[in-house]
């Protein structure tokens, strides 16, 4: 189970190399039924983060659900 934290009023969970990140921003996620937006993302060995997926949820719980329940990015 990830162990979420509240960074700059954002949820913040890490496991392994990903790294979760839950927050408000009905703007970005284009519909205002699903304003809260799950990203994650894995740092590259140059430090820079590779985005890995995102998706919008109707709440934070909901989200959060989603990080737990993601199994990562379907097979190239």
């Amino acid at each position: 189970m990830l162990q979420w934290e509240i960074v700059h009023d954002r949820y913040r969970a890490v496991s392994g190399k990903r790294e979760y990140r839950v927050f408000h921003d009905p703007e970005s996620s284009r519909s205002q039924n699903r304003p809260w937006i799950l990203v994650i993302r894995e740092p590259r060995e140059d430090g820079v983060h590779t985005h890995v997926f995102h998706g919008a949820y109707p709440t934070a719980d909901e989200a959060k659900k989603a990080a737990e329940r993601w199994e990562g990015p379907p097979p190239k």
